[in-house]
């Protein structure tokens, strides 16, 4: 096996871990405490609005968004890993048949693997940072990782030509 397979399946099985790691973690320590809130939110949006105070219907609006954006941003965090380790690992096994200089093959392998980094750690950031740079990081993590993959594909898809070339 060569470097660049050893990046991507190395890369891919921590990220794998990593993922699942977050999900249990998120889901036995915090998880309860955001659909309290969420919960408590509501019923005191509804109570609000029955009782036609608009003042305690809007604040208990805004504590309610703020709170679904913090979990929905953690299930991503963990959903985007998820995935992402998924697409490295299957990456990495065709990765032989990519037909590009050893050079390239090793810096997209790297690329690939430290943009699905990247992007999952933006959107951790947007939970505690909800600004400008975790989303840019998040963005520069996605678009990345979506360049790199291309290259491979490209690489992916030459190989292929090549092979069907010499039979």
């Amino acid at each position: 096996m060569k470097s660049p397979e050893k990046v991507l399946l190395g890369g891919g099985m921590l990220l794998l871990v990593a993922g699942l790691l977050f999900g249990a973690a998120y889901g036995y320590l915090v998880e309860h405490q955001p659909l309290l809130v969420l919960r408590e939110s509501y019923r005191d949006l509804l109570a609000s609005s029955a009782a036609g105070d608009v003042a305690g219907a809007q604040a208990a609006l805004t504590q309610a968004q703020r709170m679904n954006y913090a979990y929905v941003r953690a299930v991503d965090v963990h959903t985007h890993t998820l995935k992402l380790a998924n697409v490295i690992l299957l990456v990495g096994l065709f990765y032989p048949m990519v037909a590009l200089s050893e050079v390239m093959r090793r810096r997209l392998a790297i690329l690939f693997v430290a943009a699905s980094w990247l992007f999952p750690a933006g959107v951790f950031a947007e939970i505690f940072s909800p600004g400008i740079l975790p989303q840019a990081l998040a963005a520069a993590g996605a678009a990345l990782a979506v360049a790199s993959l291309a290259g491979i594909v490209l690489g992916l898809w030459r190989g292929l030509r090549q092979g069907r070339a010499a039979s």
